[in-house]
């Protein structure tokens, strides 16, 4: 079986040296002694359990006493809490694992990623002490292993002339950092959602068996103040017409009649109970009051009030005519002319203080027919004006 695998690749030397160039046995002799090493090696103990851990490295709870450098490749795979677990039981890996807590930051806080420096060493020395004091105190004894680690650990930046910050230091101050600020914007969500909880519940509305109807307040107390100019403006005018009619408004029903004639006891209601009382006790008396005269009682008669002596009016002596009863006459019309009579003109009488104005219509310089025949009333008028005037009022001397 080996003869025919190895003349199998002695052909495939064979065939590659051919298309190289010519038949060369050097390079076949070489080729074939890298592929018998290759054959003859064996994997050392350190890689096939590098492997194992590898394969089952969430499996991993304890690490104590073993070299950072052994399961570097180990440690590479694992996340921050169980990296944080395995460093517990070996506090030494703190000191070595810088490049592991560089890639965790650069991946849970990219904008992060910088280095970090400061001035004071003590700061940085006490973060390493109180770690190692924490978990394995023992390690503290060894004055010189503490102070090789502290060494290889703290180390100075020759151009700012500052110590470097440790990622694994920097990455839990991030982390407590985002923690706070999410604690305060959940407070405020907190908040805000009860603001939100505490309006809904004062605007529901809420269903009460017995109702209660408050009295209508007569004078608001509202800041008017607060109101805008129309509105205070127009507030004062509805204020001062309520002040003027207090009634909120005139009615005709409501306002008092003022009598004047008479004393103002005409149309009171006074003197028409009094009336109405005289006649139901004149008829009793007439009847059964002659009978009984010494054992009944007179009832009380209703005694009219005095009116007060007031001084006759003294009538209005005037001259000249009532212009109220002076009856205005219809102008004269002239009569129809005949061929054998002539026109007779008869005196107009001046009407007393009437005062011609100029027309503004068009003058027109011949009349209609109307004008030229009397009407029916103008002719009974003519005939009956020689007789006596029967009412007072038509005699124009008045």
């Amino acid at each position: 079986m080996k003869v025919i695998v190895n003349h199998c690749q002695y052909n495939i030397i064979a065939i590659k040296s051919r298309t190289i160039g010519a038949y060369s046995p050097l390079i076949i002799h070489i080729q074939q002694q890298k592929m018998n090493e290759e054959r003859l090696k064996v994997s050392s103990l350190r890689s096939i359990c590098e492997v194992s851990l590898m394969r089952n490295h969430l499996a991993i709870t304890n690490v104590a006493n073993v070299p950072y450098r052994l399961i570097r490749n180990v440690l590479m795979k694992l996340k921050v809490d169980h990296l944080c677990k395995l460093e517990e039981t070996n506090v030494l890996l703190i000191f070595e694992d810088e490049e592991i807590w560089r890639n965790l930051l650069a991946m849970d806080f990219p904008l992060h990623v910088g280095e970090a420096f400061q001035r004071k060493r003590d700061e940085i020395m006490a973060f390493y002490v109180s770690f190692v004091e924490l978990h394995d105190p023992g390690i503290l004894r060894d004055a010189d292993l503490m102070r090789g680690f502290l060494r290889f650990a703290i180390k100075k930046d020759p151009e700012s002339q500052k110590y470097r910050v440790p990622s694994r230091m920097l990455y839990f101050q991030y982390q407590e950092e985002m923690l706070r600020k999410q604690e305060l914007s959940t407070q405020r969500l907190r908040m805000r959602m009860q603001e939100l909880h505490d309006e809904k519940q004062k605007n529901q509305i809420v269903a009460l068996e017995d109702p209660v109807f408050c009295e209508k307040r007569v004078n608001s107390t509202s800041k008017i103040s607060e109101r805008s100019s129309p509105f205070v403006k127009s507030f004062k005018e509805h204020q001062k017409r309520q002040q003027h009619f207090k009634s909120g408004g005139f009615d005709i029903t409501k306002r008092p009649v003022k009598r004047v004639a008479f004393g103002g006891q005409v149309g009171s209601l006074g003197v028409h109970n009094c009336s109405k009382n005289e006649a139901k006790v004149v008829p009793a008396a007439s009847g059964t009051a002659m009978t009984q005269t010494s054992t009944a009682v007179r009832k009380p008669t209703y005694v009219r009030p005095k009116q007060p002596d007031t001084p006759p009016r003294a009538k209005r002596q005037s001259n000249e005519p009532n212009p109220f009863l002076k009856r205005r006459k219809p102008p004269s019309r002239p009569k129809p002319l005949n061929a054998s009579t002539q026109p007779v003109h008869l005196p107009q009488e001046k009407k007393p203080g009437r005062v011609k104005l100029k027309s503004t219509k068009i003058k027109r310089s011949t009349k209609s027919s109307i004008f030229t025949t009397p009407s029916p009333q103008d002719q009974i008028f003519d005939k009956g004006k020689d007789r006596p005037n029967a009412y007072i009022f038509d005699s124009p001397q008045r």
